[in-house]
């Protein structure tokens, strides 16, 4: 129903204008009515009506100067202006105004009627555009939280989108949080089911929630005040989780991340979350739960197996993994089979976001997590355990991004994949010269490019030429700068960021670390 407000100085018309048509049967419902133009536009700001039908004269103040004055309100309402005198100089300002129909006393019934369901056409279309537009707001402002939960937006890019979503992350404490529902086809119900967490957690901290690409629900706490304690935002999350649970009748896994003193932070918060999503899932959340807070001394060096992964030493990474469950098992808390493949999981994730977050893309490092983390979760035999993540490791070894099969893909995407693994230190390489070679258009090639490999194609393109420069960087003693120009960049300083975006470290950094 939209809500109509009469203005007209005299009692008889307006009684009149009541009951000239059933205002309800065209959706519509009388808010109320004023007999002068100030009374009016103070009830046109508290009641917020979406129609007035208006006198053009009246005493004081007019029905062009109530137009006039509501001109500055956020959602102006339709007007439709009533008057006695058919003068041309009122008509034209009265359009002028955005009026919708300029009516002369006494009103034609019928031309009311006409006038009203136009008015309410116009105001059906402008809710379906708002909610069209906010719709796509809201799409933009996840696209741009995901990114930056991936780490995969530069700062001049996010400077600019965040001011069109008004987002702020200009925050010394803040958490990122995860609840990861337990049932497949939650999409449905997602978007009022954030909405709610968001309710639920704005009470108490300022945050954003959203879906995040694996249908997790997504919220960014910003603490501005650091009031919140570490017990506070478990029992918050354990509340959004009942709430779900009972309103929608789905089951979630509640997991929060460490705290990110800045913006660049964030993504580590996330992938903490995420690690304790995957121990759950494995292990059970009474299992996180009971080793919550704990630090287990350090029984397993990871960075000498993740060496022997560097050098491609078959011999000694079976030997390393053989040392590894020894050591585990021998130690105090190795008695129990959920440590050891708590450190198992530990491991793989380690070895994966270490040394092959390079050679493969995000979707493909995450189809190799599920592949190890099946192993150790539905293994119960030690030996056989051992063998199985003997074989999965040897395994990462023949799939490097130099020897890399693509007969998965389409005809069209393994010859662009052929022709950028082939023509990467071009620098001139882009989508479009792409597609140009191809003979293709652009925009369907790029389409085509995300949906079959799941990357973009900038991104992809990226991870190529660092995976070079890393090999650059830590078999030569070449400059850095030599080394990016070699695999096709021409800007040093899109390198440094490229690179640190995807490693983790400077080219510096990673060049003292794994020389």
């Amino acid at each position: 129903m939209y809500k109509l407000l009469i203005v007209d100085d005299e009692a008889l018309i307006r009684n009149g204008l009541k009951n000239l048509i059933e205002w309800e049967v065209y959706g519509i419902e009388i808010a109320g009515e004023a007999e002068d133009g100030m009374k009016a536009y103070f009830m046109i700001k508290d009641l917020q009506p979406d129609i007035v039908l208006v006198d053009i004269s009246m005493p004081n103040v007019t029905g062009l100067e109530v137009m006039d004055m509501c001109c500055h309100l956020e959602q102006p309402p339709k007007f439709i202006i009533l008057s006695g005198y058919n003068d041309f100089q009122f008509v034209q300002k009265a359009m002028q105004l955005g009026a919708i129909n300029y009516l002369l006393k006494p009103v034609n019934q019928e031309e009311l009627m006409q006038t009203v369901i136009s008015a309410s056409k116009l105001l059906d279309n402008l809710a379906a555009h708002r909610q069209q537009f906010q719709e796509s707001l809201d799409t933009l402002r996840t696209n741009v939280l995901v990114r930056i939960l991936h780490n995969r937006i530069d700062s001049r890019e996010l400077r600019e989108k965040c001011q069109v979503v008004s987002i702020s992350l200009h925050c010394s404490h803040m958490r990122v949080a995860l609840l990861k529902p337990l049932v497949k086809g939650v999409a449905a119900t997602l978007y009022p089911a954030i909405k709610l967490c968001e309710q639920l957690c704005l009470k108490f901290c300022p945050c954003y929630a959203f879906a995040d690409t694996d249908d997790c629900i997504a919220i960014i706490f910003k603490d501005q005040t650091n009031s919140l304690k570490e017990e506070d935002y478990h029992s918050l999350l354990n509340s959004c989780a009942e709430a779900l649970c009972e309103q929608f009748d789905f089951k979630t896994i509640p997991s929060l991340g460490k705290e990110a003193a800045h913006l660049q932070e964030l993504s580590n918060s996330y992938e903490d979350c995420i690690s304790k999503i995957e121990k759950a899932l494995i292990l059970g959340t009474s299992f996180e739960e009971e080793i919550s807070g704990k630090s287990f001394s350090s029984i397993v060096s990871y960075p000498d197996f993740l060496h022997y992964m560097e050098t491609d030493n078959k011999e000694e990474i079976q030997d390393s993994l053989h040392r590894c469950f020894t050591d585990i098992l021998i130690s105090e808390e190795g008695q129990d089979i959920n440590i050891l493949k708590y450190h198992l999981i530990e491991l793989v994730t380690y070895i994966l976001h270490s040394k092959f977050m390079i050679t493969f893309s995000d979707s493909e490092i995450g189809n190799l997590k599920k592949t190890a983390f099946s192993i150790i979760s539905n293994t119960n035999s030690v030996l056989h355990l051992e063998e199985s993540l003997r074989i999965f490791f040897l395994s990462l070894l023949e799939h490097t991004t130099d020897n890399a099969s693509f007969t998965e893909y389409s005809f069209m995407i393994q010859n662009a994949l052929s022709f950028v693994n082939q023509n990467f230190t071009d620098n001139n390489l882009s989508l479009k010269t792409l597609a140009a070679n191809m003979e293709v258009n652009a925009a369907y090639l790029g389409r085509e490019f995300a949906r079959e490999t799941g990357e973009f194609f900038n991104d992809y393109l990226n991870r190529i030429r660092i995976a070079k420069a890393v090999h650059l960087l830590t078999g030569t003693t070449w400059k850095t700068s030599k080394i990016a120009n070699s695999v096709g960049f021409i800007n040093i300083s899109y390198f440094f960021t490229i690179f640190k975006k995807i490693t983790g470290k400077s080219p510096g950094d990673y060049r003292s670390t794994h020389a």
